[in-house]
């Protein structure tokens, strides 16, 4: 392994040292998926097989939430390939017209894989996409392989990831980090929120998403906290279940959009129950404009339920 390369050694040396130790919970439709270390680097290395013969380039992750999405796209770093994370289709968005827009969108990129699952894939056929020599993977088909893979050896200033914007004015804007830079973050915001092994993120963010991505799966990998891994689309019709599930799991930190906090306070009445969040040490705003009476509606909401003042950060 090249020692240059910090962010994938981190990776290696928790896959050697806490094979057992819990690096995340997935949570979805009720259901919770447990994965240790071992499992997920059990996860990178069956896309790795996967990426085998495959030219080095950009490859595209179309996954609904579930339990390989963290296994998929460290898998596809680890292979020396770059990951990025796209949204899938939901019930609210014309599938022509999502797809219409991706297929600029591969045209600019020229991925040279995607991994998707099968269901997704059937969208992609149904719409007629032109991938010219892009490799469709499917998750359903991965294997581990017999032997283990080397890890790719990379440098600090290669590109580790391409984040996309959310494309709402137009063309999804891609932004590729090196290693360096992903490091550099990660070990700047750990230390100036304290942030250690014996944390644990509560998230609902979509990994799409620059703060979910950055701060609930790229963060944490390095520092080795463990993450609870909600799916948006369960939170938001339910919102307590972020009470629910960080009194489960003791969860100390959790990130939420300013709506977020606008959601829960209208949604306390409601609430089923009341919920022990004693362990948090804080709710923090991010990726939209932090607003106090947001912050106002959401501290007299929860104020009696156990959220302090304290515990209200912005990002």
């Amino acid at each position: 392994m090249d020692t240059q390369c910090k962010y994938l050694s981190k990776l290696l040396e928790s896959f050697e040292h806490k094979p057992e130790i819990e690096y995340s919970v997935v949570i979805s439709n009720g259901e919770e998926k447990k994965i240790t270390w071992k499992d997920l680097e059990n996860e990178c290395q069956s896309i790795m097989n996967s990426l085998k013969g495959i030219e080095k380039g950009v490859v595209l992750i179309f996954l609904r939430h579930s339990s390989s999405l963290h296994g998929t796209f460290f898998g596809t770093m680890m292979a020396g390939h770059t990951p990025s994370f796209m949204p899938c289709t939901s019930v609210k968005q014309d599938p022509a017209l999502y797809w219409a827009s991706h297929q600029k969108l591969l045209n600019h990129i020229k991925p040279t894989a995607i991994i998707t699952s099968k269901d997704v894939s059937q969208e992609i056929l149904q719409a007629k996409l032109e991938l010219g020599n892009t490799k469709i993977i499917h998750i359903e088909d991965i294997e581990i392989p017999e032997s283990k893979i080397n890890i790719e050896l990379r440098s600090e200033d290669e590109i580790a990831l391409l984040q996309h914007s959310s494309g709402t004015t137009g063309l999804k804007k891609g932004v590729a980090l090196t290693f360096d830079a992903i490091v550099k973050h990660a070990e700047s915001y750990s230390s100036s929120i304290s942030i250690t092994e014996e944390d644990t993120i509560v998230s609902w963010l979509p990994l799409y998403h620059d703060m979910g991505l950055m701060a609930c799966m790229i963060m944490p990998a390095y520092t080795s906290t463990p993450v609870i891994h909600m799916s948006p689309f369960d939170w938001v019709g339910k919102p307590h279940l972020l009470f629910e599930v960080i009194e489960k799991y003791s969860g100390t930190l959790t990130w939420m959009p300013n709506f977020a906090f606008e959601h829960m306070a209208l949604y306390a009445p409601r609430m089923p129950h009341n919920y022990d969040i004693s362990t948090m040490r804080a709710f923090i705003s991010c990726s939209e404009v932090c607003r106090p009476e947001s912050f106002d509606k959401f501290f007299n909401a929860f104020n009696e339920k156990g959220v302090e003042k304290s515990m209200l950060h912005t990002c």
